[in-house]
């Protein structure tokens, strides 16, 4: 709690000035009361200035924790003067007084730790030192109270610096006496008393005494109430000090007040200062008016409160005491008020109630003996109802009950008991209660029940608040109106009887949008208004306000205009907190602002307030209420509300409405005016820019950024709110050529005068420096610069600045207004630049995100500090969350999961060394990649991320493989969203290549380095193990690839060696190695020890043996010996079956087994190695995020066909041990189709080949070709061979031979088969007799006209067929063909370092040899498991001090490649940007001022010369 007390210390001459500034604010909203209050108290009295100080004292003093500690904030400079007033505090009472100079720190956890902190104002300490500010915002942070001490009288040096902060001079102590007594008397406070009794203070003046013996009896009978009740007031000229401090005691001790007004109240000058410092408790206070004679003019704070009558019998009274003294919880009941002769009635009511609210006891008024016991049950019940009717209404009981429940607040639920309610008319005191609206009949309220309208708690609070603090005027007609008030300060009012929810329909009813709305007075507390909005509408605070006046007739006709508002108002919108206010009428100007905020996403909308005068709206009966409920919902068609009268009808595109309703008033001197709309309107924008609603602890509160928009409008009201802007400096942007009165405004401020005198008026204010000026009818009239300049010079809050420049996306301006000074951007708090950041991010402002992370925003804090905010879940777009899953928490780690499962490798690995350095080597770039990846649309920040990657060529690469697995996951509806995806897996294969490109042409000796190399941030994979395992053809087809790909073909051997040597060497199994070329490494050595050289035969026999090493570990060379023996394989597998399964062959047949079991091991060799590959992509902490080794095994597809194989050839062997002829045939057919499964695996290796390998892609695409094409093409077999055959041989006997008959005749005339023969036969080669041709004997006769239509039929089968479906199928297979021979690059390279890849890991010695090592390898791994050697699986190289300079230098030559090829595609894009129309003007007008400037230069001599030579010419 804050609590500012402005005090001018006495000098000599000297008068106090004392003004408070409480939170109770008045009717206008105004927080203050009247500023002379005390200058008049005081004037000329010393004694009563010095009792002013001590009730200040206890103000101070006394809040919600008393002063132990004081801190005095000041400069060095004023260390004597600070001195002094502490030891002056300090003699007052046992306080602790610490001091703070701009060198010192004595804050615990960023806030001040003391009860009271007082600044002690001077020039050097708030102007020449960045103290003041810190301190300052510290305080804001904190729950401190506050005080302002002028140590000299220079406020007007320090005015300009103080005012931006809110600090006037009505806030601040003037310090002249440091000796002098302090205003603290902080000796005088006192503890509370530990106790469970409420304390009551009641504040009354001599007056009083008669009214008090009254009362107090009423308020003793309360058992929970401790009241302190002056028993005897003496006159102002009797009291003395310790009549004050009895008083300030109870004052202080009190929890609640209770205010007695009497006729001479306002008029007591000690009753007066007690109600002020009433008021800044900030506590309950409750007013009992009994006046007799009702004042003209009541203060403002007076009028805002509640008054209870004092004139009511004692049981109502009593009743009323306790409601507002006691605290006491409402019961679940319902009383019936009705008059004896409606008893009837009255019970049917109490029927339905109990049936339609079962929760609730429901009573009639006629259960309770007296009246005392009815009041009691009125207190404590939720609402009363009343039972209409004519003696009803005449009943004094019955009004005394109504009265008692409207001035407890309780729901008041009225029902007419006559049919016909017309008959029925109000009596005044009635219509005071309930309003004007019709009230329900019986049969209304069952229906009622029937549509649940009361079983809403939600609806029936609000309404219940409402109906509690929203009124109208009792009279609707002006006139009324004044003369009803001239006789009393306030007007008439009732409760609203319009509020709820109105659906407005547009455009027929095609459009149906809802909205809040209630009916006001225009008289209304704004700080009511305000809470309604903010605290019961739930309305976010505003951030920003725009008020927009006029209707812009001209804006909708000129595309032009309405585009340029759009644009201008679409940044805005995005912004959280953004607030419209509009007159609530259908208008052009309107329909452009719901273009743009229909744009938002439903919940991110602005909210729109449309303020529109209720007289004047048409179909305004449509919002009334019905039977005392709220409209859930109210239905307005805008179609039908053009037939209505009125002036207008309600915007569609409207959140809320407020529509206020015309009142009089009665002024201070008397005098009666009227407030329109306008003029409501205009205090509410002012009052919310002010941010009065959230004035609670501190009246130092920034202004919300507002300006007001003139579109068009007329002279009345769109002149007024212009100048009440101005009045109140707001900034005013007028729209030339939208019409009205904001052309004539403009057309004004250009000539600099105008006939009318209000104009004028406008043309030379003070302020006009606020009013800016946008002409729409240029193309570019810059109204969203205009609006951003204006919004950014009337905000002096840094963050308010950041927040409009990020909605506009300049960052330019940001840099303007905000980081062009180092001290203001080191004053900018770290969670709200995060935010920013965030939101930036999120929005895909790269620009932006470039300045904050060169500006303020450390990116390695950042991104360690907000992980879990990036990954939001109410951030992540629905195609991400489906993915992952509806049921699976969006966490950060399993978002990393999901994404390592779909990639197949751990790429968030980052470094493996040591865990002390781990965090200082994580790439932020990176992990911001990934999150830009995964929003799926912010691809440019992505990119804009990526070249900022420490390793920038594997990072495109993993993105482009995120994208693929994202696009891959879309739905097949989605199609949208996939080809976005697809767009962005070339982008980044695209970089990738390019970047690989540039490096290659750069640093040609360092690309395969580059690409070879280990990199310890992707588990000591190399850039090509990432781009194989992405399956990125792009990139691996790069001619840069290819050298090292090559390199790990050949090993060691030169590939200079041509085909012949090749094969020589193969078949002679390397032994001669003079025959090949191998590659020399470069001699290591020093020159000085040759004595240690080994001898010449020594060095050729260790030639020998590294060559020959070298030679049978060359994947090329594994390669070739594995092909030789398996053709061997091949050779003898073919004898065997073609020589038979004898005895003779029976020593081949286990020979054969035996290789076909080492072919066995090979393939649970490479079943092991997809274990290991899962180790080497995956480690321990997403080790469940692994595949299965079956996954893994069959990821290679020909791996299906080499389990095939075996399994045949498994089965074959099985059979042929059987004794029998039949399992001998099966097991001859198994082993033939094994055989040519074998042969067929042979086309593996031509992979490897690079005019073989593009030839297998291309059996494989054109058999899945074909499969589809057999789809259509049996269509046609199968229909034509039944109808044919059908019709030549009808009546055919149904077994298999007829299926395979039919099916004969039409599969095997596609290739020219007609079987002729057996359709033209006759007898007697063939047979009419079914006994004949079904014992087959002789075949089927057909017979002529049957044979005639069976050939017709198959001539146009063979037309369709063979023509046409045959040339398609060769249609598509030259299509398949280009497509692939295009792509045959890519595809070759990529399988072929698979192939290369494979054969590293292939045995040297190839099988059935090879069989050998695997036993050298198990006998390896048992030995290794006996001496319990613990192999680590995901051991990582060591690197020397020379690897770790060489991969560092590599990065630095990678990084920057990427820079200058950014910068090149950057250059490119600026050159080549179309040229506008705005740039050929610039050009132009560039180039004749040039001209114009060199005409001026020259004089009149050269001008005529220069004429001269021309005319000789």
């Amino acid at each position: 709690m804050y609590i500012i007390i402005p005090y001018d210390q006495l000098s000599g001459s000297g008068h106090p000035r004392v003004n408070t500034n409480t939170t109770m604010d008045g009717p206008a909203g105004s927080g203050m009361c009247e500023n002379n209050f005390f200058s008049a108290f005081c004037d000329g009295d010393l004694r009563r200035q010095e009792l002013v100080r001590a009730w200040l004292s206890h103000l101070l003093c006394d809040s919600r924790r008393l002063v132990d500690t004081v801190l005095l904030c000041h400069h060095s400079t004023d260390e004597l003067k600070v001195a002094k007033l502490k030891q002056s505090l300090q003699e007052l009472g046992p306080i602790t007084v610490n001091t703070k100079d701009e060198g010192c720190q004595t804050m615990l956890g960023g806030r001040f730790t003391e009860d009271l902190v007082v600044f002690c104002l001077s020039v050097e300490y708030v102007k020449r030192s960045e103290q003041f500010t810190k301190d300052v915002s510290t305080l804001m942070e904190g729950e401190n109270e506050l005080v302002y001490f002028m140590m000299e009288d220079n406020f007007k040096v320090l005015k300009k610096d103080l005012n931006s902060r809110g600090i006037t001079k009505e806030n601040v102590f003037f310090f002249e006496k440091a000796d002098d007594p302090s205003i603290f008397k902080i000796t005088c406070r006192r503890k509370k008393e530990n106790s469970k009794l409420k304390s009551v203070y009641v504040s009354c003046c001599s007056d009083a005494s008669s009214k008090m013996d009254r009362l107090n009896p009423m308020i003793s009978s309360i058992s929970t109430v401790k009241c302190a009740i002056p028993k005897k007031r003496r006159s102002y000229e009797n009291m003395t000090k310790e009549d004050w401090d009895l008083m300030t005691n109870h004052l202080i001790a009190a929890d609640e007040y209770l205010v007695l007004i009497t006729n001479h109240y306002l008029d007591d000058d000690i009753s007066l200062l007690e109600c002020q410092l009433i008021k800044h408790r900030g506590k309950a206070m409750n007013v009992i008016d009994a006046r007799s004679v009702t004042r003209k003019a009541d203060p403002l704070w007076l009028r805002s409160l509640h008054k209870l009558p004092y004139d009511k019998d004692d049981d109502v009274m009593s009743v009323l005491i306790s409601y507002i003294l006691e605290d006491q919880q409402e019961s679940d009941s319902i009383i019936i008020s009705f008059h004896p002769s409606d008893t009837k009635q009255a019970e049917e009511c109490r029927d339905i109630f109990r049936r339609g609210l079962s929760q609730c006891k429901v009573f009639l008024t006629s259960e309770f003996c007296d009246s005392k016991k009815i009041y009691q049950k009125i207190q404590k019940c939720q609402a009363l109802v009343f039972c209409l009717s004519k003696a009803f209404m005449d009943d004094k009981k019955c009004q005394k009950e109504a009265e008692l429940a409207h001035m407890l607040w309780k729901k008041l639920v009225p029902i007419n008991l006559h049919e016909c309610p017309v008959n029925l008319e109000q009596p005044d005191w009635l219509t005071k209660i309930i309003g004007h609206y019709r009230c329900a009949t019986q049969k209304e309220l069952e229906d009622i029940f029937s549509q649940n309208v009361l079983l809403n708690e939600d609806h029936l609070k609000l309404e219940n608040w409402i109906q509690r603090n929203i009124t109208v005027p009792l009279h609707t007609d002006i006139s009324t109106q004044i003369e009803k008030c001239r006789g009393c300060g306030d007007p008439e009012h009732t409760v609203t009887d319009a509020f709820g929810k109105v659906e407005v329909f547009a455009e027929g009813g095609l459009e149906r949008r809802a909205a809040l709305y209630v009916r006001l007075s225009t008289k209304s507390d704004l700080k009511t208004v305000a809470s309604l909005i903010i605290d019961h509408w739930k309305l976010e605070k505003p951030r920003l306000l725009i008020s927009v006046t006029g209707e812009g007739s001209q804006i909708i006709k000129t595309p032009k205009k309405s585009r340029a508002i759009t644009n201008a108002l679409q940044n805005i919108v995005k912004e959280k907190g953004v607030w419209f206010t509009t007159d609530g009428a259908t208008s052009e100007i309107s329909e452009v602002i719901g273009r743009v905020v229909e744009k938002e996403d439903v919940n991110e909308r602005p909210i729109v307030i449309g303020i529109a005068s209720w007289e004047y709206l048409r179909m305004n009966d449509n919002l009334v209420t019905r039977h005392g409920f709220g409209r859930w919902p109210a239905t307005y068609n805008t179609r039908e509300a053009l037939k209505a009268r009125g002036e207008y009808h309600l915007n569609p595109f409207c959140s809320h409405f407020l529509l206020p309703h015309k009142c009089a008033v009665v002024n201070e001197n008397g005098h009666c005016h009227v407030i329109s709309t306008a003029n409501f309107r205009s205090e509410f924008e002012e009052y919310i820019r002010q941010g009065k609603y959230n004035v609670q602890t501190s009246c130092c509160v920034e202004p919300i950024p507002s300006l007001l928009l003139v579109v068009g409008g007329d002279p009345l009201q769109s002149l007024s709110m212009v100048k009440r802007s101005l009045n109140a400096k707001r900034p005013v942007i007028v729209l030339r050529g939208t019409g009205g009165f904001a052309d004539t405004l403009a057309n004004a401020f250009t000539t600099g005068r105008s006939e009318e005198p209000r104009i004028m008026e406008i043309l030379t204010h003070n302020e006009r420096r606020y009013l800016s000026f946008v002409n729409l009818n240029n193309d570019n009239c810059g109204l969203g610069q205009t609006i951003l300049d204006v919004l950014l010079n009337s905000i002096s809050n840094d963050e308010q600045k950041l927040s409009l420049a990020l909605g506009f996306n300049n960052c330019e301006k940001a840099m303007e207004h905000v980081f062009f000074d180092n001290r203001k951007t080191q004053r900018l708090e770290e969670p709200f630049m995060t935010q920013l950041m965030l939101k930036a991010m999120r929005e895909g402002k790269i620009d932006f995100v470039r300045l904050l992370i060169s500006e303020c925003i450390d990116i390695q804090k950042f991104l360690l500090n907000n992980r879990d905010s990036l990954y939001a879940a109410k951030y992540l777009p629905d195609e991400l969350r489906r993915q992952l899953g509806w049921n699976v928490v969006p966490s950060i780690d399993n978002i990393r999961r999901f994404v390592v499962r779909n990639v197949a490798m751990d790429v968030f690995v980052d470094y493996n060394y040591q865990t002390d350095i781990k965090e200082k080597n994580v790439d932020p770039y990176f992990h911001l990649m990934v999150w830009a990846v995964l929003m799926l649309n912010l691809h440019e920040l992505s990119v804009f991320f990526w070249q900022y990657c420490e390793e920038p060529l594997p990072s495109a690469l993993i993105a482009s493989g995120i994208i693929r697995q994202l696009r891959k996951g879309c739905q097949v509806t989605n199609k949208i969203l996939a080809d976005n995806l697809l767009k962005q897996e070339k982008e980044f294969v695209k970089l990738s290549c390019d970047v690989l490109q540039g490096f290659f042409e750069d640093n040609p000796e360092d690309t395969e380095r580059l690409l070879t190399r280990n990199r310890p941030r992707w588990r000591n994979l190399s850039c090509l193990e990432i781009a194989f395992r992405l399956k990125h053809r792009p990139f691996m087809a790069h001619e840069a690839c290819k050298i090292p790909i090559n390199k790990i073909w050949f090993g060691r051997i030169s590939p200079e060696n041509n085909s012949f040597r090749m094969i020589v060497s193969v078949f002679f199994l390397g032994l001669f190695p003079c025959v090949l070329k191998f590659m020399e490494e470069p001699s290591i050595g020093s020159t000085d020890e040759n004595q240690n050289q080994p001898s010449c035969c020594v060095k050729i026999c260790n030639k020998v043996v590294d060559r020959v090493v070298d030679f049978y570990t060359a994947p090329i060379m594994r390669f070739s010996h594995t092909m030789a023996s398996y053709v061997l394989f091949l050779s003898l597998f073919s004898y065997t079956l073609l020589a038979g399964l004898s005895e003779h062959s029976h020593w081949q047949s286990i020979f054969l087994y035996s290789w076909v079991f080492t072919l066995m091991l090979d393939q649970i060799r490479e079943l092991l190695n997809g274990i290991e590959d899962n180790k080497t992509f995956f480690g321990k902490k997403y080790a469940r995020e692994r595949p299965s080794v079956l996954q893994v095994y069959f990821k290679d597809k020909w791996n299906y066909f080499d389990v095939t194989i075996l399994c045949f050839y498994v089965i074959a062997v099985a059979l042929s041990f059987v004794p029998s002829y039949t399992a001998e045939e099966f097991a001859r057919v198994f082993l033939a189709i094994s055989l040519v499964a074998f042969f067929m695996r042979i086309l593996k290796t031509f992979s490897a080949i690079e005019e073989l390998g593009p030839k297998l892609w291309m059996i494989t695409a054109m058999a899945k070709d074909l499969m589809y094409f057999v789809i259509i093409l049996m269509v046609f077999v199968v229909s034509y061979a039944i109808a044919a055959y059908s019709v030549i041989y009808p009546d055919s006997k149904f077994d298999f031979d007829l299926i395979v008959n039919v099916l004969r005749l039409g599969y095997w005339n596609l290739y020219g088969e007609l079987l002729l023969e057996d359709l033209e036969v006759e007898e007697p080669n063939c047979s009419f007799d079914p006994a004949v041709y079904e014992s087959g004997s002789l075949p089927r006769c057909a017979v002529k006209h049957r044979r005639l239509i069976g050939l017709t039929m198959m001539g146009i089968y063979l037309l369709f067929a063979n023509v046409m479906l045959l040339n398609i199928l060769i249609a598509m297979f030259s299509d398949t063909y280009q497509r692939i021979q295009t792509q045959r690059n890519q595809k070759w390279n990529y399988e072929r370092y698979a192939l290369v890849k494979e054969f590293q890991r292939v045995p040297v010695v190839p099988m059935p040899l090879g069989a050998l090592v695997y036993v050298y390898y198990i006998n390896r791994w048992l030995y290794r498991k006996i001496k319990k050697c613990s192999a680590v699986a995901d051991t990582k190289p060591v690197l020397t001090g020379k690897d770790l300079s060489e991969n560092e230098m590599l990065t630095d030559l990678e990084r920057e490649c990427v820079y200058m090829f950014m910068k090149k595609k950057q250059e490119e894009n600026t050159s080549n940007k179309p040229m506008t129309t705005a740039d050929v003007s610039n050009i132009v007008s560039e180039q004749l001022g040039q001209r114009f400037g060199r005409l001026q230069s020259l004089t009149d001599t050269q001008i005529m010369f220069q004429l001269s030579q021309t005319n000789i010419k």
